[in-house]
């Protein structure tokens, strides 16, 4: 029994290391320059809300949206939204900022993809800022 387990083990170690050597290769020849803006709301003792916005520069595959339409991952997908994923160590969260070609999009949902406990990528749904 244990034989096994260690084999399942080590074919899942493999499977993780060819998952994420591939999505290198990927990412590596298709990635395009973005910026993300952290957003941090603070609020003090008299209830007076501050916003500090934090600048990173980083890469991202970008796949935009032409028309409209409804995904069950991320629902309503509206004609130019986007999606950019990243890598596993990027911080990112809900209601941060994505500037791409000078455009400016807010991250709707965050979602990631992992084995073994280890972020391979994250994918954000990002929709244009009016």
């Amino acid at each position: 029994m244990f034989v096994k387990q260690r084999k399942r083990v080590e074919k899942m170690g493999y499977i993780s290391s060819n998952l994420l050597r591939e999505f290198n290769c990927l990412f590596d020849t298709f990635k395009e320059p973005v910026t993300i803006y952290s957003i941090t709301t603070t609020r003090d003792s008299e209830g007076n809300i501050t916003e500090s916005k934090t600048a990173t520069d980083t890469y991202a595959l970008i796949e935009f949206f032409t028309e409209t339409t409804s995904d069950e991952r991320l629902g309503q997908v509206e004609a130019g939204d986007a999606i950019a994923i990243v890598t596993g160590d990027t911080q990112v969260k809900e209601g941060d900022e994505f500037v791409i070609h000078n455009v400016t999009y807010e991250v709707k949902t965050v979602t990631h993809a992992s084995v073994r406990g280890q972020i391979i990528y994250k994918e954000c749904h990002l929709r244009k800022k009016q």
